[in-house]
Order: C-alpha cells, then structure tokens, then sequence
C-alpha cells in the first residue's frame, strides 16, 4: 500500500459536498486483486496465502497467460486503478468487466492505468494530450518508467484489448477456480460492514473493516468504496478513479472462528523485531522512515511487521490527508481474550 509523498491535486476535482461513503463487492474485483498479485512484486510471504498460491498459479498458467502477463511482470500496482471500472459493470461479475474493458473506445482504461493509485490525473489528461512537460514529469514520478511510457504513447484501444484480454486469460486459467471458494466469504464480509454502516460514524466503520486503517479523506475525493478481499489478506490496498477512493479490505474468510484475533495478537506479540517497534511507537515515533532508521532495518521489512501489528488491532495506520503514519490502539487485555477463549 504505497501512499505517494507528493500529489498533483486538481482545483476542479476538490470535493463540494460530503465524502459518500459505499461498500461494493464482486468477483471482478477479486480477480482484479489476484492478478495484481500475480504479476507484482510483493514479498510472496507477506500474504497469508503463502508461497504456495504463487506456486500454483505460475503452474497452471498457460504460455498465452505468461506472455500476456510478462509486458507487466512487477508492475501489477497499475492496474489498481481499473476497480475503478468495475463499479460500472453488471454485477461485478468478470465476464462484464472483461467486455466493459475490450469495449473502451474513449481511453477509460489507459488513463485508470497511468492514474493508478494516485491524484496525477491532471498530468496524466496533460500527457496523453500531447504535453511533453507533463509527459516527463509523469514518468519522473513513475515506478514502472518504462511500462507506463508505452502506456502513454499507445493507441488506447489497444491497451483497452491487452488489458482485456490478459483478465480474461488470468480468469480462464487461474481465477474461475478459486472463484466458488471466495465467494461466501466475500458476500459475509460485505453484509457484515454494510450492515454496519448505518450504525457506526463513516471514520470508525473504515477503521473496523480495514482491521487499523485511518484513512483521512482529501479535498478532491469525493466517495469512498469499502470492498472485501480474502486472496489480498492481511494487506489493505487503496486505489482512486475520478474522485473516488476505493479500499479493499480483509474479508473474513467463511467459518474463520472468533479465535482467530487471540492467534493474530500472540503472532504479534511473539517476535522481538515487533515489540521494539511497538516501544518506539510508545515513544513518539511515528513513521515508517524513523522506525526503519532506529532498528537499521529495510523499510520493506518494518511494513510487513507493521502489517502484523495492524491486522492484530495493536497499532493503526493513518494515511490520507496530512500524510501518512502508525500509532498505537490501545493495549489489548490478553488475559480477557486468553478466558473468553478458554471457556469458549
């Protein structure tokens, strides 16, 4: 979940009225995530689907899913922006949002591309007009140059038909198998934070389904899209598309026990990398940078720790306006958890 440090704020795109907040679910958007794994970067370890499911996806994957998939290999963070998308197809199933991708004619789906994650719509409406300055500085701020640049320069139906056509092949050879499986969790996931949402204020209710995300509306968003997802756990993704934040968050898988937050909060606790963190964290420290810093550890590792902590309800994060940070929820009663579960 990478929050950029500088963004291109719009003036036209600062929000008017209050920030609406929905939660969606779909099998389109659980492909969408499964093949932003696949063709990623992330630490295969860091998902709580293991090793193993990168395995068996590279295994099954056809020579025509491999080569599609190879022009974006350790790029998948582009195609965040296309769940965008898939709030206006039917359903949210992943036949319609392979047709409402194939179909683009008017360049929805390069632009969700070069707009990934970020508020650079402005350079990026810039740059496909023909703005060498915008251009340049776009890919200056890129963190796949050399892909985003053939993104640009391309005729956008095009990319709409690679684009496309990838999905469906990631859904043919991978996703259509998994889907039966994910779908009960997902569904729970959503009625359970939708039947929250009348009771609880828009703030704590992200809170609550992200497990420890503060999220921080800016100015120019306007709606913000709560969605479930089991195959990204226990990570939180966020993405934008025209005004729109969308956050997906860790669906409880169907069946998981209530046992399963004492097991996240002793798996935090139990690691001494973890409570030296949690002591700078008590101390005042507060970003990523610092506490990478004081431990000399990369910053890649401290987030996969502070992703434990986060999903175990011991520390938060804040990102959104006014930047981005953790601090510490309060302590949990490990006794009270250790009893509720004894007598379970």
């Amino acid at each position: 979940m990478a929050i950029p440090a500088k963004l291109h704020r719009n003036q036209a795109q600062r929000a008017a009225k209050p920030t609406r907040l929905e939660v969606d679910w779909g099998l389109a958007y659980e492909a969408l995530v499964g093949l932003v794994m696949f063709t990623g970067e992330e630490n295969e370890t860091s998902y709580e689907v293991g090793s193993d499911w990168f395995r068996s996806a590279r295994r099954k994957a056809s020579p025509e899913l491999r080569a599609a998939a190879k022009a974006f290999k350790g790029s998948g963070h582009v195609f965040n922006g296309l769940a965008g998308l898939i709030r206006s197809v039917e359903g949210r199933s992943v036949a319609a949002f392979v047709e409402r991708l194939r179909s683009d004619r008017i360049g929805d789906v390069q632009r969700a591309l070069l707009g990934h994650h970020t508020n650079m719509l402005d350079l990026v409406d810039a740059a496909l007009r023909g703005d060498a300055t915008a251009k340049r500085e776009y890919l200056e701020q890129s963190h796949a140059r050399s892909l985003e640049r053939r993104i640009i320069e391309a005729d956008p139906r095009d990319v709409a038909k690679e684009v496309a056509a990838l999905v469906e092949l990631w859904d043919r050879d991978i996703f259509a198998e998994l889907a039966p499986g994910l779908e009960p969790g997902l569904k729970e996931s959503w009625r359970t934070i939708s039947r929250l949402k009348g009771t609880l204020p828009t703030e704590r209710l992200m809170i609550r389904a992200t497990r420890g995300v503060e999220y921080r509306v800016e100015a120019w968003i306007h709606t913000v899209v709560l969605v479930p997802t089991q195959l990204n756990r226990p990570w939180v993704t966020l993405a934008e598309h025209r005004g729109t934040k969308i956050i997906f968050y860790p669906a409880v898988a169907a069946g998981e026990g209530a046992d399963a937050q004492l097991a996240d909060v002793y798996k935090a606790l139990g690691d001494e990398t973890r409570l030296r963190i949690l002591r700078l964290l008590a101390s005042g420290v507060t970003s990523l940078t610092d506490i990478a810093e004081r431990l000399g550890l990369a910053k890649s590792t401290v987030h996969g720790h502070m992703v434990i902590l986060r999903a175990a309800g011991i520390t938060r994060s804040v990102v959104g306006e006014g930047g981005k940070g953790y601090v510490l929820n309060e302590r949990p009663d490990l006794n009270s958890l250790l009893d509720s579960f004894l007598k379970g």
